[in-house]
C-alpha cells in the first residue's frame, strides 16, 4: 500500500522514518511469534496466539501504519482518491480495530494474560475476530493491489468508477 498510496496521490510518504518504523516492528512482531509461539507462550486464542506485549507491539505498528498511510493521503496533489486507497483504508481500519478489540486482556506476568472477556462473549468476539481477520487481511489489501496492477499492466483505465465504488461498499457492508 505504500508503494500505490505513492503514485495515486502523486506525493510521498508524509514520514520516511513512520515507514520505517512500520517495516522494522513488523520484523520485531515476526521474529517475537518464531521465539514465543514454540515456546508456548500463546493466548491459545486461534489466530490471535500473540500475547500481550507481541499484540500490543502490533497494534502501535499498525496504527503507525494508518498514520502513515492516511497522513499521505490527506497531504495527496490529486483531486480524488484512487479505489484502490479505499480498499487499502478499510484493511488497515478494520484489521486494526479487530486486532485491538480482540486481543483486550488483562496480563498477569510478562507472558501471560487472560482475555478481558469471559464465556460465550470472548468466543463471540474471538470468532468475530478469526472470520474477519482473515477476509480483511487477505481479500480487501489483495483487492486494493487489484485496482492498482491490473489497470497499469493492462495500460487501460479502470472500467467503471462507479462500479468500483459499488464493489466496494457490497464488500465493506
Amino acid at each position: 500500500s505504500y508503494y500505490v498510496v505513492q503514485r495515486t496521490c502523486q506525493t510521498r510518504l508524509i514520514s520516511d522514518s513512520l515507514a520505517a518504523f512500520t517495516f522494522w516492528g513488523w520484523q520485531a512482531v515476526i521474529v517475537g511469534a518464531i521465539v514465543t509461539l514454540p515456546l508456548g507462550y500463546t493466548t491459545t486464542k486461534e489466530y490471535a496466539e500473540l500475547e500481550w506485549p507481541l499484540a500490543i507491539l502490533l497494534a502501535i505498528v499498525w496504527v503507525t501504519y494508518a498514520l502513515v498511510f492516511f497522513g499521505t493521503i490527506v497531504k495527496r496533489k490529486t483531486k480524488h482518491i484512487y479505489v484502490g486507497n479505499w480498499f487499502y483504508g478499510a484493511f488497515i481500519l478494520v484489521t486494526a480495530m479487530l486486532h485491538i478489540v480482540n486481543h483486550a486482556s488483562l496480563p498477569v506476568s510478562f507472558f501471560k494474560s487472560y482475555s478481558a472477556y469471559s464465556g460465550a462473549t470472548d468466543a463471540m468476539i474471538q470468532w468475530w475476530y478469526g472470520h474477519n481477520a482473515v477476509g480483511f487481511f487477505l481479500t480487501t489489501g489483495f483487492l486494493g493491489m487489484m485496482y492498482y496492477f491490473v489497470p497499469k499492466q493492462a495500460e487501460r483505465p479502470i472500467y467503471s468508477y462507479r462500479l468500483s465504488i459499488v464493489h466496494f461498499w457490497a464488500l465493506i457492508t
